[in-house]
């Protein structure tokens, strides 16, 4: 990885950006927020601790459906101890949050996790762009809860209490190396994952070469995403996210063919192993990582 200057294309996205929800039988972003507001403001009414709420996910995104759920973070002083959740830890001082599902009977169901803001101000800690330009900040102290907040916050929408606290978090997040962090942490699970196709080839272990060689691909997918600002916490909706992307590395079409092994010879699958692994070497090198 080639360490360049900075571009304005490493951050986040603006909160709420991107399409309206408009699959069938997903109600229309207005419509959800209403909703959620409604669900949020009977959680802070009850809990004095919670200050705010937003909702984040592929139905705020645009690209959920009818089954997807709704992400409902709720920011507190402090953990709340009566509410209808689960302890889960986390990598902080503060070691747990409180995680819960809500189904309210009508609409979407509601996935919540409850975040003190301190949680919150350590999780952006971690990822600093004066600890990213000191290379102290890699992410690889960064738990799966933290990942999934941190890139939710991109697309954050605030639907109850104090909106500004919401802002100021977005903001932060924004003036962060988080997307640099988690760019770099995806080249270099690409790294890993071609040097495993390199020796599968060697040892002329081809089905493994072969499935080496899609996972290097969908993390060199994963470092284009994220330089662009968005770090998708599953590969079910990574040809949305790429739809969606201002990136220009990769085209869509490209990028299908490869998903779908468009091209894959089985009894002879050398060619296109090589093939993909210098496309997806293509797209890594030509990312440019903010230090």
């Amino acid at each position: 990885m080639t360490a360049v200057a900075d571009r304005p294309t490493a951050s986040a996205p603006a909160p709420g950006a991107g399409p309206a929800p408009g699959s069938p039988g997903v109600p229309p972003l207005p419509e959800l927020i209403v909703g959620a507001g409604g669900v949020a403001a009977s959680i802070i009414a009850a809990h004095r601790e919670v200050r705010a709420a937003f909702i984040a996910g592929s139905l705020v995104q645009g690209y959920g459906n009818a089954r997807s759920d709704i992400d409902l973070y709720l920011l507190c002083d402090t953990q709340p101890t009566d509410v209808d959740a689960h302890p889960q830890a986390v990598a902080l001082a503060e070691g747990v949050i409180q995680v819960g599902a809500l189904e309210t009977g009508v609409g979407p169901r509601y996935d919540v996790e409850y975040w003190t803001t301190s949680q919150v101000a350590q999780c952006l800690d971690k990822v600093a762009a004066n600890a990213f330009a000191a290379g102290t900040a890699t992410g690889s102290d960064l738990s799966g809860f933290e990942i999934d907040l941190l890139s939710r916050l991109a697309h954050a929408v605030p639907v109850a209490g104090d909106p500004g606290l919401v802002d100021a978090t977005v903001t932060a997040l924004r003036s962060s190396a988080f997307f640099s962090v988690m760019a770099a942490r995806a080249a270099t699970h690409y790294d890993i994952r071609s040097e495993d196709v390199r020796g599968q080839l060697e040892a002329a272990d081809l089905h493994s070469a072969v499935l080496s060689t899609r996972i290097a691909f969908g993390a060199a997918v994963e470092t284009v995403l994220a330089a662009y600002g968005d770090c998708g916490d599953s590969e079910k909706w990574r040809a949305r996210r790429l739809m969606a992307s201002p990136q220009r590395l990769v085209s869509m079409d490209e990028y299908w063919a490869v998903e779908t092994m468009r091209g894959l010879d089985v009894a002879n699958p050398v060619p296109w192993i090589l093939d993909v692994i210098a496309l997806a070497q293509r797209l890594v090198g030509g990312v440019d990582f903010v230090r």
